[in-house]
């Protein structure tokens, strides 16, 4: 639970920071505040230190993936009163594999495959839908 809850809670603040910053249309302008807010914490600038907003994004996605995945056990998909929450946790790492292989620029003008756009969105419908969103 410790490790479901702590890669949710990077999750939900990827997705509420993109509602708070582009009105849910926009992830890439999250991760970069998200990014941005840890190098200004460290007296950074971020249009400085666009490498280390990517650093720091790719860093932020693999704890995340891989506190999800650890958290996504087969146990979990066999049981059917957790099998929701199972492949809400296998989308979840998904996505944010999609960040961890580089696949999602938080410069980059838009998502470079649309099917990584609706994958983010899917992601989000569920997590609000399942009230997840207030905790596990």
């Amino acid at each position: 639970i410790a490790a479901l809850s702590e890669g949710y809670e990077l999750v939900l603040q990827i997705l509420s920071l993109s509602d708070h910053a582009s009105g849910g249309q926009n992830p890439r302008i999250a991760l970069s505040w998200l990014a941005g807010h840890g190098l200004r914490r460290a007296g950074l600038r971020a249009d400085e230190n666009r490498e280390a907003v990517r650093q720091m994004t790719k860093a932020m996605a693999d704890r995340a993936c891989d506190r999800l995945r650890y958290a996504a056990g087969d146990r979990m998909l066999a049981r059917p009163e957790m099998r929701p929450l199972g492949w809400l946790i296998v989308l979840c790492a998904g996505y944010l594999n999609l960040l961890r292989r580089g696949k999602f620029d938080p410069f980059a003008k838009s998502m470079q495959v649309p099917v990584y756009r609706r994958q983010f969105w899917l992601m989000r419908a569920m997590l609000w839908r399942g009230g997840l969103s207030r905790g596990l």
